[in-house]
Parts: C-alpha cells; sequence; structure tokens
C-alpha cells in the first residue's frame, strides 16, 4: 500500500533547566502538525507488515516568563523517516513500532532579542509506537514518539540562559488513506 496521511502533534518538552534564567518560568506543550506519505508492505501469512513513512513536522514549546520579561515560543520542523515492524488483529486493528529518523532541520523564536543556540539541527533518533485503526482505505493512526538522542537547546536573553531537550517527546493523532 502506498498513501498519504495528516494529522495533528502534541509536544511534551522534557529536561528544562530554568537554574541559569533569573526570571524563572514555566513550560507549555505546544500543539503542531504533520504530514507526508507512507509506503506499507504485508509479509504473507504471519500477519506483520514492514511500513516505511516520510513525514515533515513542525512543533512549538511556549515559555511563559515569571517577572517582566515577555513570553516566547520556539517553533521548530523536522523532517522524519520512520521505519515500523507491526502485527495486524481483528483485520482491522494494526500495532507496531521501530526506530525514527528525525532531520531536525529549523528553529526560531518569536523575539528578536532572544539567541538560540542550538543543538537541534542534524540528525537525531527516536523511537515510536503506535495503535491504528484501518477501515477500508482509511487509517486513524495514534502514536507516541520518545527520544533517543538529541542535545540541549539554549534560549540567551541578556545573559540568562534557558536549557530545554532538543529532541522531545511527541503524540501523534494522524488520519491517512491508501492510494494504492
Amino acid at each position: 500500500r502506498i498513501g498519504i496521511k495528516v494529522g495533528a502533534n502534541y509536544t511534551n518538552p522534557s529536561g528544562v533547566n530554568f537554574s541559569d534564567w533569573s526570571a524563572g518560568g514555566s513550560v507549555r506543550k505546544g500543539v503542531g502538525f504533520t504530514g507526508g506519505a507512507f509506503v506499507k508492505v504485508k509479509l504473507p501469512v504471519t500477519g506483520l507488515f514492514v511500513e516505511a513513512e516520510a513525514l515533515y513536522s513542525t512543533y512549538k514549546v511556549r515559555i511563559d516568563n515569571d517577572g517582566d520579561t515577555p513570553d516566547f515560543k520556539v517553533k521548530s520542523e523536522k523532517t522524519e523517516f520512520p521505519v515500523h515492524v507491526g502485527l495486524t488483529f481483528l483485520k482491522f486493528i494494526e500495532v507496531y513500532t521501530g526506530p525514527s529518523f528525525n532531520y531536525l532541520s529549523s528553529s526560531h523564536t518569536n523575539l528578536d532579542d532572544l539567541e538560540l543556540s542550538d543543538g537541534r539541527h542534524g540528525v537525531k533518533v527516536a523511537g515510536d509506537v503506535g495503535l491504528r485503526a484501518v477501515i477500508q482505505r482509511f487509517t486513524v493512526d495514534f502514536r507516541y514518539q520518545f527520544p533517543f538522542s538529541g542535545q540541549k537547546s539554549f534560549v540567551q536573553n541578556m545573559g540568562n540562559t534557558l536549557s530545554f531537550k532538543s529532541n522531545p517527546a511527541m503524540m501523534t493523532l494522524s488520519l491517512g488513506y491508501s492510494i494504492l
């Protein structure tokens, strides 16, 4: 099967360190977009399948500052190449797992006076686990992605530094359609 999918992701930032940020603050989780294409091959008789995807994703982290400094957002973009092995149950339920090779391509903030010292760019590896319902040519897919690797990113403003994990955990809900 060959198809397309679109959906939304929910980012859960981790490893946030406000120790060098004089104002303190909190981190809000963000919602982003995911879309792309997939190829899926069913292995005969076994109920197993192998699937490869090429996805474009955006995600956000919002920092709410305590004190006088304004709140800011860090928006990031990445291209994902997951490879999954899965099992089909009851002819319409699929569970899968596998690695996702993520190329983190860009990050930027909404404020010009913030400097983003970024460890995000380059290839990072994450793991995926997911559950999918298949209804004829349509799929509803829920996936959890957890990072295996990822350096810290740093936001600097007037001598203050805030660090956070550059490849955050992500939950994705998507709809797919098999063209072939």
